[in-house]
């Protein structure tokens, strides 16, 4: 009697832990809803440009989508048929990470249409902190990268997805990023949905002409050469390649 009652325990505990583990594993792939909301008079603080003293609104506000399974993502804009007078505003990068082979193309947003890049993904020195908070119904911790001297973004990320990646080129952290804000507020994006199910990342690549790529620093030097004379266009051009 003794051996029969426990191998129904047996039974009843090794079911629970091959669910757990399907549970788990179900959670590394998917679909995050991303807002992004850009601050436009901190953006243009300092510019001399007669568009941006057109501006009016004091926020725009911006959507995306992530693609994600455990070693790729791609991260993209979700375009909308009302006509934004401010699309000029603020950029729409599109960015594809295979976590397996180290590979970032990115499609950079600029004025003249999108300048592909390709290159290996970035890797950032997270700092931990000790906050938290609850992001699209996740509890997610808080961490910094120290960008520069005078910029320093904030994450969040939810261990319960262990996907190491997140939105633009953020990834590196023990759970997928559903956070990520500069320390003024000037640009926040907030995942508003998670929806976990089967994704095809290399079918959702854009097309892009390979004549064209250039890897992050030689495009970064070819803009900074071309339009970088100015003091404010400068540091624009600067940190577009933060992200």
């Amino acid at each position: 009697m003794s051996n029969g009652i426990f191998r129904k325990g047996l039974i009843i505990a090794l079911t629970l832990c091959a669910f757990g583990t399907m549970a788990q594993s179900f959670k590394t792939e998917g679909r995050v809803y991303f807002e992004r909301k850009t601050n436009l008079e901190k953006k243009f603080k300092g510019s001399d440009s007669p568009w941006a003293r057109r501006i009016k609104e004091k926020n725009k506000i911006d959507q995306f989508e992530l693609f994600f399974t455990d070693s790729t993502s791609i991260f993209r804009p979700i375009e909308s048929d009302v006509p934004d007078d401010l699309s000029w505003a603020t950029s729409k990068n599109k960015v594809y990470q295979n976590f397996s082979t180290g590979e970032r193309i990115m499609l950079m947003s600029f004025w003249s249409g999108d300048l592909p890049i390709e290159d290996s993904i970035k890797v950032r020195e997270w700092k931990m902190t000790t906050s938290e908070r609850k992001i699209a119904g996740y509890d997610c911790r808080k961490v910094f990268w120290q960008a520069n001297d005078s910029l320093r973004i904030y994450a969040w990320y939810a261990e319960e997805i262990p996907v190491s990646s997140g939105p633009e080129s953020f990834n590196g952290l023990p759970g997928l990023i559903l956070g990520l804000a500069t320390e003024d507020g000037g640009v926040v994006y907030f995942a508003r949905e998670v929806e976990f199910k089967k994704v095809q990342i290399e079918e959702k690549i854009p097309e892009y002409k390979k004549k064209e790529v250039k890897t992050e620093e030689e495009l970064l030097n070819f803009l900074l050469e071309n339009f970088g004379r100015d003091p404010y266009m400068k540091a624009s051009l600067q940190n577009m390649f933060i992200w």
